[in-house]
């Protein structure tokens, strides 16, 4: 989650202003690395590495991380249940409208996707402190023990750096993807061991343009070797379902899931993932601890 060096580096700063007593004397280590050339990076690098001869501070980092992806993983199944028991209640009933279960499992997951985007670009260059306002891993590790502490407060503040919206989109789209797939996989299991017909019903609109927008959600599955349906098909089904035509509604709504609703929060993960690879955080130099 964050390069164990820089964590390192500044959970010994924030130690030492603390005046937290190490296993090993830091002063004799900061005055032989005076004298030696080479980059301050890697010379602090050096130093913090000696100071922890004992790996006592690498234990409590390695901990703090293992109980942020605990509870990251916790969470990610919970929305993982959730979208699956969501599923089963949307599929209760053996007469299934096509478009509100559809708009039900993809209408708010696009609506967030687009938000991310807005949000991606009005965050810019912007603190992320309140961009992880709606979830913050570290609020679940409190403890009164300064080395613990520090720990947490070194996390915390690489957490808020700009780059790191990167970061909070990506934890975003790993719940929108739990809770896809648990959908996916509770409306497919319903879909195996129930028979099902599909209709749709609306006020505002006709069969002709219900029809025009089934071509529209059929054009990339056609595109992929699956039949599309037909609007013979659309309008048969209108109000009451047909037997006949369940299986082409149902492989229909399971892959606009898919192709709609996973694949792209798949391709948005990526973006996010690649791009936090790319940022490293920047030790502040310009600390007077460090130009000490």
């Amino acid at each position: 989650m964050i390069p164990y060096p820089y964590a390192l580096i500044e959970l010994i700063r924030r130690l030492e202003e603390r005046r937290y007593v190490f296993a090993t004397d830091p002063q004799p280590i900061t005055n032989d690395l005076r004298t030696e050339l080479g980059d301050w990076t890697d010379k602090l690098r050096i130093r913090a590495e000696r100071i922890d001869a004992d790996g006592q501070l690498h234990r409590t980092l390695d901990k703090i991380d293992l109980r942020i992806h605990t509870v990251i993983k916790l969470i990610m199944l919970f929305w993982l249940v959730s979208g699956f028991m969501t599923a089963l209640a949307l599929m209760r009933a053996d007469a299934v409208n096509f478009f509100y279960v559809l708009v039900s499992v993809l209408g708010i997951n696009w609506l967030m996707l687009l938000l991310w985007v807005v949000w991606l670009f009005m965050s810019k260059g912007k603190s992320a402190r309140k961009h992880g306002a709606w979830f913050n891993p570290l609020s679940f590790i409190r403890s009164k023990d300064t080395l613990t502490q520090s720990a947490v407060d070194v996390y915390e503040q690489y957490l808020h750096e700009p780059d790191m919206r990167w970061y909070w989109g990506k934890l975003s789209h790993q719940f929108w993807l739990c809770t896809l797939t648990g959908l996916l996989a509770g409306i497919t299991l319903m879909l195996t061991i129930r028979q099902y017909t599909f209709n749709w019903e609306s006020t505002l609109l006709d069969s002709k343009m219900l029809t025009k927008l089934v071509e529209w959600l059929s054009w990339l599955p056609n595109k992929l070797g699956f039949s599309a349906i037909d609007a013979q098909t659309v309008a048969h089904n209108q109000s009451v379902g047909q037997i006949a035509d369940a299986r082409q509604w149902a492989i229909l709504l399971m892959l606009s899931l898919v192709l709609y609703g996973i694949i792209p929060r798949i391709i948005a993960w990526l973006i996010c993932r690649v791009r936090l690879s790319t940022k490293s955080p920047e030790l502040p130099l310009e600390l007077p601890y460090y130009q000490r």
